[in-house]
């Protein structure tokens, strides 16, 4: 639905127009904000209106989805966790991944304009964090609280955070 293409359009577009305005604001966004804002600001207004349908249409079926589901489990990320120091996965399942092939479950939430929760899910095999993402219909967002709450007193995990540097 939301494509490696079209999530570019949209999130730099927005980029640019958020800062477009605001005199002096490119020097106080760090170097990723900056580079967004600038191929935002070059890309051609066919592109956004283009990326724009696109996301309409994934509200359209998002919103036919919600008339027989009350809400939709995915995972949050496509691919198992990865190193700190690495931005983004560089292959998932065998495949080369670019900058935004990991939240293939989360941009079209963000083009739907619907509410999601992400929530910690026991722990990969390795011991690593993952998650799982609940999504609901428009308007439907103590519902998500709600089951967010009640789902985090049942499994409480504040105990799993990593330790600090200092504390080794």
């Amino acid at each position: 639905m939301i494509n490696q293409a079209v999530w570019p359009v949209l999130s730099q577009s927005g980029v640019a127009w958020l800062l477009h305005d605001r005199p002096g604001a490119l020097d106080l966004v760090g170097p990723g904000a900056r580079a967004m804002a600038e191929a935002g600001a070059a890309l051609p207004a066919t592109a956004l209106v283009q990326a724009l349908n696109t996301a309409r249409r994934v509200q359209e079926a998002v919103q036919r989805l919600f008339e027989d589901f009350d809400l939709l489990l995915t995972p949050t990320a496509a691919a198992m966790p990865w190193p700190a120091t690495e931005v983004y996965p560089p292959v998932i399942d065998g495949r080369p991944a670019g900058p935004r092939g990991h939240a293939a479950f989360t941009a079209f939430v963000n083009a739907a304009g619907v509410p999601a929760l992400a929530l910690p899910a026991p722990a990969a095999p390795d011991g690593l964090p993952i998650g799982f993402q609940l999504v609901g219909r428009h308007g439907d967002d103590a519902l998500l609280c709600a089951i967010g709450a009640a789902y985090e007193a049942a499994h409480p995990w504040a105990h799993r955070w990593p330790p600090s540097p200092g504390d080794a």
